[in-house]
């Protein structure tokens, strides 16, 4: 991974059937999702994994990189919460996590991660799902029009 996070580091227990649904409409996505924070990655991937919705056809877009309002945090500043391995001895979802199966503590080891560590987090989500991400990008309206939006 370019992250410098092993794959393995990033579990998540997606359904084992592929569900995948065609598009009904002419246009490139399905979805655009505005910031690649933990909003963003944890409901593309959701889109994908529990609904079906191809990858591909599902965009990102941020004006920095993944996580980047996190990559802006002050070096020492940490997450409050604590992250844990869901699959450890509490049984419990990470209340840091994106996505069921997978916490920032097991994949940047770090209990009380900092902002640059969560964006890693983010990034090897994003990049272990395939999810499509599309940084260095401003969005400065979406227009509705008949059928759909446009994104400018």
């Amino acid at each position: 991974s370019s992250v410098g996070v092993p794959t393995q580091a990033v579990i998540s227990e997606l359904p084992e059937e592929d569900i995948k649904y065609e598009a009904n409409h002419p246009e490139p996505y399905d979805v655009i999702i505005v910031g690649a924070g933990a909003s963003g990655v944890g409901t593309a991937l959701l889109l994908c994994s529990l609904f079906g919705l191809d990858p591909e056809r599902v965009l990102l877009v941020d004006r920095g990189e993944v996580g980047e309002t996190f990559r802006r945090w002050p070096k020492e500043m940490r997450f409050i919460s604590p992250s844990f391995n869901s699959q450890g001895w509490t049984q419990s979802f990470d209340l840091n996590s994106v996505a069921y199966g997978t916490s920032p503590a097991f994949t940047v080891h770090q209990e009380h991660p900092s902002g640059a560590q969560y964006a890693t987090y983010l990034q090897a989500i994003a990049e272990t799902n395939e999810l499509s991400v599309k940084t260095g990008t401003d969005v400065t309206a979406v227009n509705a029009r008949d059928g759909g939006f446009d994104v400018e």
